[in-house]
């Protein structure tokens, strides 16, 4: 008894060279959505809690001659998940007194923006408001007793991140924040 067996015939397909700019480069939208989702859970399970306050610059009051911000209007608290690097603390001892500068980090994602509706990217300028614990409420001040004290931060620098294959596609911002205990953030917020 003889098996015959059948070869098996594979389709010729014409195989081209990749070029760059060809679609295959590009990132649909069904990819994006992966990554974007990627980010959004990382910022949900490994992230916090935090108020972001946008600056309303076309709502400020602007000094004519040096063009600077004289009366700020801030947006109102969105709430969203970060990540948060715990921030550094900077004693300085001066001949004006005590006061403390903490240096942190935070990233947000940019789907997470976009799905509360915020009124727009992330600038410098923003105050982000997070760890509502009293004691970091008195860290905050310097050990001080100021009222509204907290960690309310500024941002100082804010860098698109999480760039898709060195495409202009990105799924975070990556914010560097500063807070002073002598000019807390949460002046310009809180009402006095």
């Amino acid at each position: 008894m003889a098996l015959l067996l059948k070869p098996i015939i594979v389709p010729n397909r014409k195989i081209e060279p990749l070029r760059i700019g060809d679609e295959l480069f590009r990132l649909r939208d069904s990819e994006r959505f992966l990554f974007d989702l990627w980010a959004s859970e990382t910022a949900r399970i490994w992230g916090i809690p935090l108020e972001y306050y946008f600056l309303d610059v076309a709502k400020s009051k602007r000094d004519p001659l040096y063009d600077e911000p004289t009366n700020r209007k801030y947006s109102r608290a969105y709430k969203l998940e970060a990540w948060v690097q715990m921030p550094t603390q900077n004693p300085i001892a001066s001949e004006e007194g005590f006061r403390v500068h903490f240096d942190g980090t935070a990233w947000i994602a940019r789907v997470d923006l976009e799905t509360i509706k915020a009124p727009s990217d992330p600038r410098e300028g923003d105050v982000i408001h997070f760890w509502d614990i009293p004691q970091f409420k008195e860290d905050a001040a310097a050990n001080n007793r100021i009222p509204n004290a907290g960690y309310y931060f500024d941002i100082v620098n804010v860098i698109p991140d999480g760039h898709l294959f060195d495409t202009p596609s990105f799924v975070g911002y990556k914010l560097t924040i500063k807070r002073r205990s002598e000019f807390g953030a949460e002046r310009r917020i809180l009402p006095p």
